[in-house]
């Protein structure tokens, strides 16, 4: 599990009621999008209202808001809405279906203990990639499926297999500006891919001074991206201590850059934790430049840096972050 950053669109359109009830949403904008509307009563409990996402492409749409009963667990707000537009309206609803499958599978990864559980878990991922790539490829001339590539895949599949995806599209999906936006997201996570010289950085430390990551050279140096509030970030912590002070004294730097945006709520976990390591942060949140740098849409992110400044480990956690430290002071 990760904690993902949600990033808003924003677009020049207006609302006009007419005396039926009947609201008309019209504007104008600079290329097809997927937009969000937020249905509820004003100042109403976030659970009475809903939201639904809208593919934009210039294609009228015509959206349906009716009173359900009360009493369905699934839509405590009572309220259900229908849309009609585009053809690629479609994946929308595909993805929630792709989000809420990969979650079951999740779920069977993280408690499978034994032989035949693990094996069960392995098949249901398969299946799930199956589907997935199949519904992919249905879509390469649909723009709607760079949404799925970027926000979806991209935080949980290597960038070789995104680039791959990428390069199945048609030539209209890939010149369009959803395709221009998810081919320079690519180019960034490549520069900071395995293989990739780690980009230096400057940031300020817990004592108010500054590290820059390349006064780290000739150590090996884990980058661990988190941040105080997020459980899965700090539900990795007791891993990476027992990583530092197995070999520390070996030459292992751990840098933690947190993403926290309140310095009493980012030095509170710290003692909590009674973390050992460096801290640096810009307490910008996710509009640090490290992050942006770095490609960090989810968090915890790590990276594994050489002795030479080289990325050789990307998004390794538990026994997996804990073999591959073991395999480089092996060296």
């Amino acid at each position: 599990m990760s904690v993902r950053r949600l990033t808003p669109r924003y677009s020049r359109l207006k609302v006009l009621l007419a005396a039926d009830k009947l609201f008309h949403l019209q504007g104008e904008l600079d290329y097809a999008q997927k937009a969000t509307l937020l249905f509820g009563k004003q100042g109403s409990d976030y659970k009475e209202r809903r939201t639904k996402e809208i593919f934009l492409d210039g294609t009228p749409v015509t959206l349906t808001v009716k009173q359900e009963e009360e009493g369905n667990p699934f839509n405590p707000s009572g309220i259900d809405v229908t849309v009609k537009g585009s053809p690629e309206q479609r994946l929308i609803d595909l993805q929630f279906s792709i989000e809420l499958m990969n979650m079951f599978v999740e779920l069977g990864e993280g408690t499978a203990k034994d032989e035949e559980a693990k094996a069960s878990s392995k098949r249901a991922r398969d299946d799930f990639n199956k589907t997935l790539f199949a519904l992919i490829d249905s879509a390469r001339n649909c723009r709607m499926i760079t949404y799925m590539i970027s926000d979806f895949m991209v935080p949980r599949y290597p960038i070789k297999t995104i680039d791959s995806l990428f390069n199945t599209l048609t030539d209209s999906v890939k010149q369009s500006h959803l395709g221009r936006n998810l081919a320079d997201k690519i180019a960034r996570l490549k520069a900071v891919n395995i293989g990739a010289k780690a980009p230096d950085f400057t940031l300020p430390t817990v004592d108010g001074g500054e590290l820059r990551l390349s006064d780290l050279r000739g150590k090996v140096v884990l980058l661990d991206f988190w941040a105080s509030w997020c459980a899965p970030c700090r539900g990795e912590l007791p891993n990476v201590k027992k990583i530092y002070e197995k070999h520390h004294a070996d030459g292992l730097e751990v840098v933690g850059i947190s993403l926290d945006n309140k310095r009493e709520n980012w030095l509170k976990a710290i003692e909590e934790e009674q973390l050992p390591w460096i801290q640096v942060s810009s307490l910008k949140a996710f509009d640090c430049d490290v992050a942006k740098t770095y490609s960090v849409q989810a968090i915890p992110r790590m990276f594994i840096i050489d002795r030479d400044g080289t990325i050789i480990g990307l998004d390794l956690r538990g026994e997996e972050l804990a073999q591959r430290m073991d395999e480089i002071f092996a060296k």
